[in-house]
């Protein structure tokens, strides 16, 4: 998957990232429990009205063990974020989900969550919209959790610098 980034806080333009303990626990860390919800917008609708999600996507991911990958889009008007959260997932389809929302609400802040390998893929998928211009760091949040070691010395300075 290109070259892509990583970091386990916020991604912020111009300076050190700045993580918020109350972003992280009052809107990321539902956003990335979400992602294993078999109707997100339930959990969603509760916790953010006016929350709409866009599309769930599911794919079988393990063929011996049939594990699934899960991840959504969704859009919360109220704090103008566009959002993609992550279970193992990123280019079954949210990849473009992203781009159409994007279109939709371009004054939107990107928010960008997941938990384990999710918040591996979330860190690789905040890296490459940046680094590909899709959206200004400054733009862009990022929170994972429990995200296993993503790229190497080098890797990691990039996103840092992005």
């Amino acid at each position: 998957m290109l070259s892509l980034l990583v970091v386990s806080l916020v991604v912020s333009a111009g300076a050190a990232p700045q993580y918020s303990d109350s972003m992280a626990r009052n809107f990321m860390f539902p956003l990335s429990a979400a992602a294993y919800s078999d109707d997100p917008q339930q959990c969603l609708s509760r916790l953010f009205p006016n929350s709409t999600v866009h599309r769930q996507i599911i794919v079988q991911c393990d063929a011996f063990k049939k594990d699934t990958c899960s991840g959504f889009t969704a859009v919360l008007h109220p704090q103008k974020a566009i959002v993609m959260s992550f279970s193992k997932i990123w280019s079954a389809g949210m990849d473009k989900d992203f781009f159409e929302l994007r279109a939709l609400y371009p004054d939107y802040e990107i928010w960008v969550t997941g938990h384990s390998l999710g918040g591996s893929i979330a860190s690789l998928a905040a890296s490459f919209l940046v680094g590909t211009r899709a959206a200004k760091s400054s733009e862009v949040k990022l929170i994972t959790f429990g995200q296993p070691r993503t790229g190497d010395f080098h890797y990691s300075n990039s996103h840092n610098n992005q």
